[in-house]
Order: structure tokens, then C-alpha cells, then sequence
């Protein structure tokens, strides 16, 4: 099969669920004996000019270098997107109309030949906003470093949450930490550590530093930084509830894991997010920061329920999913798409 080349921000830096599913995936494809490269935008249009073969994966974050890449390419190699997010879902929610999107989202669906999409909720927004109907989108969804279903029993003398994801404002973490402190009384035994990068951008990380100091919640709010994937895995399965507050989710990485572990989740219902965290498997869906911040404070309160969603977890615990199985779910679909034969 033809080289990948992904045009994707580098590999060692900044983790996030986008870097993760990147560094993961081609390392997978690899390890299957494909050629595979990762770029910059300037190798990549350097590359297309050359007319070296092949198919051309874009990042979403790299949005606004695609109509260069397809001027370079002029048609001769499949050209498409790794569609981890559209700004316009972060900022604008899951109803954001077409006439909504920037410039830049709109010339990449309407311009792109193939897209990889994480979840089927990703594919349906993705047609739903101005993908090209001669597209090919393929569904695959991401693996996770959780590789056996299941967990030690958790205990419940109290609500130990964790919260994953970079300091950015499309993680919610600041309104959902106002909200959580505006519902907490003394007693209530509920700590909370959110894990995740606090340089990605300093004046949000400020902010939710700023809720953390109010009164209910300075004693039990840690922000524990950036980890390692084996070190955020840990933290898993030393919690007993995995909270997130995502403004949108093109899959939901962190949930999965905690679904794989057997752990409850307490969730906005926002993007792919309900296809994960369903009632029947101990999850708890709201609408609004201060409905899943009362969600989580009854559980504090409530320990046999909190027990009840534990088990309903365990037993629907999600089934474990490595990179190297989605690799070849991508190499399958592709070998049918009839791509190849531009690559």
C-alpha cells in the first residue's frame, strides 16, 4: 500500500487527545509494515509539489494550510482530513449550522477526497456541516492504553473524581468548578484532581486556579499537570468517578478508558459523548455544569448510589480496544475505497 503522510503538529509535544491518537495510530500503521511520515505543512507542500505519492492526511488543527495543500497537490493524490475537531463545535455546540463554520472549516470539507473520522457522530456532524458527498469518511475510532476490561472494587467513602484534559477552555473545567463549588456544603466528602496540561493556554489555566481558591473548594481541588498515558491510567483506577465537562467531543478518549475500567462517568452530554456514557452502564448525562455538578455532590451524599452506578459500570464495562486493531480497521477500509489507485 501507498505511503501516509500526516501533516500533524509534532508528535512528542504537547499531549492531548489529537497528539495521542496521532502518535499512536502511525505507530500502529507502522508496525503493520506500511510506509508512514509524519510532517509538517511546509515538508507536506513541498512533497506534493514534487508529486511524491501517496495519501495525505490533514490535521484539523492545520485547517487554514489545506488550500495550499490542494493547490500542490492539483488533484493527483488523495487529500483529506484527520478530523479530531472543528473549531466551530468547540465554541459554537453540536447545533452549529454550516453558515456558522469559518472559511477555512468550509474549503476543507467541501475540498477534501477522504476523511478520518473518530466516532459515527463525528461522520454524521461532518456530512451534516458540508463534506463533500464524493468524500470517503472512514470511522475509527481510537484505542486506549486500558488494554484488560475491569478494575480492583472501588471504595465509596466519599467521591474521589478526576478530570482529564488540557486547561483549555473547551474542557469546561472553570464554569463546572463554579458550579460545583456553588452546590458543595462543608461535609460533603468529595475531592477532586484534574489532570491535564496548565501551560496550553495560561490565561484559562489562571482562571480555573482562581475558582479553585474559593472557599469550598481550596481544600479539595488538585490540578496535577500533564502525565504520561501509564500515569493517567493509574490515577483511573485510583478514583472512583471520572468527571468531564467537555464543551465537545469528537470521541471522548478518557471516557472510554474509564468505561474500559468499569468506572461511572458524570458527563455533559455534548458531541459523541452520549454514545459512551449511557444510564444502563452507571452513566450520568446533564446539561449544564450546574446539573452535573449536583449530579456528582449527590453521589457524594449518596454512597449507595454512588455503589450502584459503580456496579452497573463494571458489569457494561467496555471491551478493551488497542491502536493496533484501529490501524487495521483503517487499512481495511481503505483497501476497499478504491483510493488507492490516486495514492
Amino acid at each position: 500500500m501507498a505511503e501516509h503522510s500526516f501533516i500533524v503538529p509534532p508528535l512528542d509535544g504537547r499531549l492531548s487527545g489529537g497528539t495521542l491518537y496521532n502518535r499512536e495510530l502511525l505507530g500502529s500503521l507502522a508496525s503493520l509494515g506500511l510506509a508512514v511520515r509524519a510532517l509538517e505543512p511546509g515538508a507536506a507542500r513541498a512533497a506534493l509539489a514534487a508529486n511524491e505519492p501517496g495519501f495525505y492526511w490533514v490535521d484539523s488543527l492545520f485547517l487554514p494550510h489545506f488550500p495550499a495543500l490542494r493547490r500542490e497537490n492539483r488533484g493527483r493524490h488523495p487529500l483529506g482530513l484527520l478530523a479530531h475537531y472543528l473549531p466551530a463545535l468547540v465554541e459554537q455546540g453540536d447545533a452549529v449550522s454550516p453558515g456558522r463554520l469559518s472559511a477555512d472549516e468550509s474549503f476543507a470539507l467541501a475540498q477534501s477526497d477522504m476523511v478520518l473520522a473518530p466516532s459515527a457522530y463525528m461522520k454524521q456532524t461532518l456530512l451534516r456541516l458540508g463534506l463533500s458527498p464524493t468524500a470517503r469518511c472512514f470511522v475509527v475510532e481510537p484505542g486506549c492504553s486500558i488494554l484488560e476490561a475491569g478494575a480492583a472494587p472501588f471504595a465509596f467513602d466519599g467521591v474521589r473524581a478526576l478530570m482529564i484534559g488540557n486547561l483549555t477552555a473547551g474542557k469546561g473545567v472553570e464554569p463546572f468548578l463554579r458550579a460545583l463549588a456553588a452546590e458543595l456544603e462543608p461535609d460533603d466528602e468529595l475531592e477532586l484532581e484534574i489532570v491535564g496540561d496548565t501551560d496550553a493556554d495560561k490565561s484559562y489555566a489562571e482562571a480555573c486556579f482562581a475558582a479553585r481558591a474559593l472557599p469550598a473548594l481550596a481544600e479539595r481541588v488538585t490540578f496535577t499537570g500533564s502525565l504520561a498515558p501509564e500515569l493517567v491510567a493509574q490515577r483511573l483506577r485510583g478514583s472512583n468517578l471520572l468527571i468531564s465537562a467537555s464543551r465537545m467531543e469528537s470521541f471522548g478518549m478518557a471516557i472510554a478508558e474509564a468505561r474500559t475500567l468499569g468506572l461511572p462517568v458524570a458527563a455533559l452530554a455534548r458531541g459523541n459523548v452520549p454514545a459512551l456514557v449511557e444510564p444502563g452502564a452507571g452513566g450520568l448525562l446533564a446539561q449544564t455544569d450546574q446539573e452535573l455538578a449536583r449530579a456528582c455532590v449527590e453521589l457524594a451524599r449518596d454512597p449507595l448510589a454512588h455503589e450502584s452506578a459503580a456496579r452497573l459500570a463494571s458489569r457494561q464495562a467496555r471491551a478493551p480496544r488497542s491502536f493496533a486493531q484501529a490501524a487495521r480497521e483503517l487499512v481495511a477500509q481503505l483497501s476497499t475505497s478504491g483510493l488507492a489507485a490516486r495514492a
